[in-house]
């Protein structure tokens, strides 16, 4: 049962809270200026700055040598073809683009012999949800370019081994979104396969985005600039990506990682206190907003907006492919899929593509953090419902808005009620991330292990490991008896340590204020 607080107490701490924080922009309001000032005119003013960078500067540093850095070639991936295809098409053909198709919306493959003449035909802006490009003859019609990065379909197996003291009453089986061959694979991919294309048909040279020491995001979305050829398909070069990273509890991993964002190419930023990482990110929306046709993309921490949901959509699509064609040993509609919810995307993709289908299926995700009642109160306005659990839902409204607005025929678009749907499709656990982001709890650890020596699962700290728990605590309640239970498996397994260029990295190459604040951690090694 989750926690809840009255109005009036609400209200009450809300004041004090506002007072404490006059008290202290007052006493403090020359630090705040300086820091408000300094993050502004570095977002806002990016393309001047550069211009004047030197080595040592903490503002997006100069990137690593062109010979240590990751091209293509280095690293395996996989090559797209036009023959590649999304089963959201087969449901809805209206989608598909063809130069007989005149539907209001329409996905086109890149790799099409017609994209050339169709990115010259529709506009650098996008409308609805930042989604759609319309033409610039008819802005009526509009057009969603898409990369395949990766061979699908991924594959559904039945798990086997006992990985607890009893077996369970029901069968346990896992969606595969990693592998351990090839290094752009999976559940980030999805989402890149949408977002890259997107911003490079508005033009963008660099991309923008922000992410924990850690994050997945910002690895894969280097990933996907410096090992894919989709500049190509635009008559350009990859963009250059620059990330914006900020603290979150020390582990052993956080080091490869960052290795890993340099070899990559990526210009890393590390941001160390709230206040210039909400400003950056504010500003950066601004100037989107303000400045569409600049050389700069901007991408939300984790990579999540209705466009890129649409990936998981499709997923769901895929999932029911698999099932239909006796492709994988699901021969029905899992009862309850498990994953990890970060920002979201994997999340309520899934559960609207459940719904579309008529599935009953319950989408069980499970946070990989939560933030304090006041910036759920804050960003929600809501300070009792975990903020990971509010920013999905509002991730949901305005992907419904968005498919909406394709006008597909079928009575199911004029049912897309969020509230609804969550209710039907979608249930979360707020407790299995704790301790804290990245970290997983003693009973986590157990079940990671357990898990790996008994059926060869791996699993991961940060979502899959967590998630995996959820299951387990579910099953030891008795929720799932009798019942199939699919878990979808975001762990991308690819050891990039094996590449030499990542290997050698010299990690004195991050700027100077973040290998102040990691010197502490990796000296205690």
């Amino acid at each position: 049962m989750q926690n809840c607080i009255s109005k009036r107490k609400f209200l009450k701490l809300s004041a004090l809270s506002a007072g404490m924080l006059g008290a202290g922009t007052f006493l403090f309001r020359d630090e705040i200026h300086q820091v408000l000032k300094n993050s502004l005119k570095n977002n806002i003013d990016f393309l001047t700055l550069e211009n004047n960078l030197k080595a040592n500067d903490n503002f997006y540093p100069l990137k690593v040598s062109e010979q240590n850095t990751i091209h293509p070639g280095d690293l395996p991936i996989y090559q797209g073809s036009v023959s590649d295809g999304l089963p959201l098409t087969k449901y809805f053909p209206e989608l598909d683009y063809s130069s007989k198709n005149k539907a209001k919306v329409q996905i086109i493959n890149i790799y099409h012999k017609d994209f050339q003449k169709i990115t010259n035909q529709i506009n650098n802006k996008a409308l609805i949800y930042d989604s759609l490009f319309s033409m610039k003859t008819n802005p009526q019609r509009f057009f969603i370019p898409w990369i395949p990065l990766f061979k699908k379909t991924t594959p559904v197996y039945k798990l086997k081994g006992k990985f607890t003291d009893h077996a369970y009453p029901f069968p346990i089986y896992i969606k595969d979104e990693g592998s351990s061959e090839i290094a752009l694979f999976g559940n980030k991919a999805r989402k890149y396969e949408f977002a890259f294309p997107f911003c490079l048909q508005t033009r963008a040279k660099k991309i923008i985005t922000f992410g924990s020491l850690a994050s997945n995001h910002c690895i894969y979305t280097a990933l996907t600039s410096s090992c894919s050829d989709i500049g190509k398909c635009f008559n350009g070069e990859n963009p250059e990506i620059l990330v914006n990273l900020y603290p979150q509890k020390f582990h052993p991993l956080i080091e490869k990682k960052l290795k890993y964002l340099l070899a990559l190419g990526a210009r890393i930023r590390f941001l160390d206190n709230d206040l210039e990482i909400g400003t950056g990110i504010l500003t950066n929306r601004a100037r989107e907003y303000f400045s569409p046709d600049d050389d700069l993309a901007y991408y939300e921490p984790g990579g999540s907006n209705p466009l890129t949901t649409l990936a998981h959509i499709n997923a769901a699509f895929e999932l029911n492919d698999q099932i239909r064609q006796g492709n994988c040993p699901l021969n029905k509609p899992p009862d309850y899929i498990f994953t990890a919810l970060g920002s979201g995307g994997t999340c309520m993709g899934l559960v609207l593509g459940c719904f579309l289908l008529g599935w009953k299926t319950k989408i069980v995700g499970t946070t990989s953090q939560d933030k304090s009642m006041w910036k759920r109160a804050l960003v929600f306005g809501n300070p009792s419902k975990p903020f990971l659990v509010q920013n999905a839902e509002q991730l949901l409204k305005k992907t419904i808005e968005l498919v909406k607005f394709f006008d597909l025929p079928g009575t199911i678009w004029n049912k897309l009620n969020a509230e609804h749907i969550l209710k039907k499709n979608f249930l979360y656990d707020n407790l299995a991330w704790e301790p804290a982001y990245g970290i997983p709890s003693g009973k986590t650890q157990a079940i990671i292990k357990r898990v790996k020596k008994t059926t060869g699962l791996i699993l991961d700290h940060t979502f899959t490991g967590k998630s995996f728990t959820t299951l387990i605590d579910y099953a030891n309640k008795g929720i799932l008896n009798k019942k199939s239970v699919l878990f979808w498996n975001t762990h991308h397994r690819y050891n990039f340590m094996a590449n030499k260029k990542v290997k050698n990295i010299n990690i004195n190459l991050l700027p100077q204020n973040l290998m102040e604040y990691l010197s502490s951690y990796i000296n205690k090694k």
